[in-house]
C-alpha cells in the first residue's frame, strides 16, 4: 500500500479529465486501434451531452458531466476537432517519422 500526504486526487465536479496519447496517424485508413478511440470519444461526447440544469448524479456532479476527453493523434496538419465541449481530437504533426522509409 502506498500512502500520500498531498490527499486524494478524484474527479472534480465536472467529472474526471482524460489525455491519450495515440502515436499512430488519424486519417481513412487508420486501423482498429485508432477506431477504438474514436468510438471511446464518440461515447464520452453523448455521455456528456446531457442538459445538466439543477438535476444532481450520484456524486454530486451535474447531470450532463461526463468526463473531459482529448485524444492526442498525429496527421499532416496541426489542428483541434472537436466533438463536443468536453471531448475533442488534437492532432499533432509528427517530429521524427518512419514514413519516409516506406517503400
Amino acid at each position: 500500500m502506498c500512502s500520500s500526504s498531498a490527499g486524494s486526487a478524484g474527479p472534480g465536479p465536472r467529472g474526471p479529465s482524460v489525455a491519450v496519447l495515440v502515436e499512430l496517424e488519424w486519417n481513412a485508413l487508420a486501423g482498429g486501434h485508432l477506431k477504438c478511440w474514436e468510438r471511446f470519444a464518440e461515447a464520452a461526447a453523448r455521455l456528456g451531452s446531457g442538459a445538466g440544469g439543477s438535476e444532481r448524479r450520484g456524486d454530486g456532479a451535474p447531470a450532463g458531466a461526463g468526463v473531459d476527453l482529448t485524444v492526442y493523434v498525429l496527421g499532416g496538419r496541426e489542428r483541434v476537432e472537436p466533438l463536443s465541449p468536453r471531448v475533442r481530437f488534437v492532432v499533432l504533426r509528427p517530429v521524427i517519422s518512419s514514413a519516409p522509409l516506406a517503400p
